[in-house]
């Protein structure tokens, strides 16, 4: 369509644009979002998580950090493989589960 919506901005770009303020308001490069059930979740570089909840009237939001664990999985595999790259994210899987068995909580 183009020109044809009255310049209204789309879903994405809304949501492109807060996470570019929220990402400056924090100072901090969002390095990944997680969408569940029941939140929006965005991962920034140093380990806070913003959880945008949608609840009827206002949404809630909630901002907590990774656990060590994680934390470090996260500074590791930025440092090897940068920013939103798939290859980050199968990094941090696969160092997330090491750390869980580890620390002896392999379930198979």
């Amino acid at each position: 369509m183009g020109s044809g919506d009255n310049g209204r901005e789309s879903l994405e770009e809304a949501l492109e644009r807060t996470i570019e303020e929220l990402s400056l308001l924090i100072g901090k490069k969002l390095v990944g979002v997680a969408l569940s059930t029941y939140a929006l979740e965005l991962v920034f570089e140093d380990c806070r998580v913003v959880a945008v909840s949608p609840s009827p009237g206002i949404p809630e939001l909630r901002v907590s950090s990774l656990e060590e664990g994680e934390c470090r999985c996260l500074k590791e595999c930025l440092e090897k493989h940068g920013i939103g790259r798939e290859e980050t994210q199968d990094c941090m899987d696969a160092c997330i589960e090491s750390t869980y068995e580890e620390a002896g909580g392999g379930e198979d």
